[in-house]
Formats: structure tokens, C-alpha cells, sequence
């Protein structure tokens, strides 16, 4: 015999149950992946006309998730990454929006993508009301993600 499992009682003295260590490097590429699809629904919503704080959520989702599929587990190395992402995600997603919109109505005029975004910059700077908007909008973004990553954070750092 190999072990002796007569002096087991069930529950008692068993085995421990084996985990395959965390692969960071395949979770940062799951969260990276789950991030930009958070990220493109930002501009999907958007283009479909409605107010995309929702993909705040995704994002929350799409990045925990994603890190905790593709590198089997969560470390306070993957949170901390993951918290990374879902800070910088809203923020580039949200503007990569703007200047494509703003682009899409003066483009004709010839501006480029580079001068689109020295205009928005512009337009922010001089237009406080604009700017406020601009400001709401992507705080409701934060908001709905920290709403969505609340649990799964909160989960997670009591089972670490």
C-alpha cells in the first residue's frame, strides 16, 4: 500500500487538498484582456447611445475575472495589478471616446487625430460646463466599478 487510509477518519487527518500555484504573468495577460473588453464597452455603449457607467462594472468583472482564469488564483501581487488596471481602464476608455466622437464631426475639416486631441484638451480648458460633464461622467464610471469590484476584492482578501 501506499498510504494507509484505514487510520483516516473522514475529515480528520486527510490529506490536504493540493493548489496549483498562481501564474501571474498568464493572469496579468487574462486581466489585460479582461480590462480592454470593460474598456471597449465604454465606446460600445457609447456609440449605441447610452450612458455607459455600466461598464464600470464590466470592467470590475472583466479584469478580476479575467486575472483569476487565466492565472488560477488571486495573490495580493494579482489584486494589486488588477486594481492598476481597473484605475487606468475607465480613464483611457472614457477619453479614447471623446476624441473619437469629437473626430468624427471635424475630421472634414482636417484634423487629424493629434490635433482632435489638442481640441478636446482646448475645449475642456474653456468650456467649464463641458468640463463638468466630462468629470461626472467618468466619476460614475469609477463608481459603478467600485461597486462592481467591491465584493470580489472584499472576498478575496479574506481568503488571502
Amino acid at each position: 500500500r501506499c498510504m494507509d487510509f484505514e487510520n483516516y477518519e473522514l475529515g480528520q487527518n486527510a490529506p490536504a487538498e493540493i493548489k496549483a500555484p498562481e501564474n501571474v504573468v498568464l493572469g496579468l495577460i487574462g486581466a489585460l484582456v479582461g480590462a480592454l473588453l470593460g474598456g471597449a464597452s465604454i465606446i460600445l455603449l457609447s456609440r449605441l447611445g447610452y450612458i455607459a457607467s455600466v461598464s464600470g462594472v464590466l470592467i470590475a468583472f472583466g479584469t478580476l475575472g479575467g486575472y483569476k482564469l487565466l492565472g488560477k488564483g488571486m495573490s495580493k501581487i494579482g489584486m494589486m495589478i488588477c486594481i492598476v488596471l481597473m484605475l487606468i481602464t475607465p480613464f483611457a476608455a472614457y477619453n479614447l471616446d471623446l476624441v473619437l466622437q469629437l473626430h468624427e464631426e471635424i475630421r472634414g475639416y482636417g484634423f487629424t487625430m493629434g490635433d482632435t486631441v489638442k481640441f478636446m484638451v482646448e475645449l475642456m480648458q474653456n468650456d467649464s460646463e463641458l468640463l463638468f460633464t466630462y468629470v461626472k461622467e467618468l466619476a460614475m464610471l469609477y463608481l459603478f466599478m467600485v461597486l462592481g469590484a467591491f465584493g470580489i476584492v472584499k472576498r478575496e482578501i479574506k481568503a488571502n
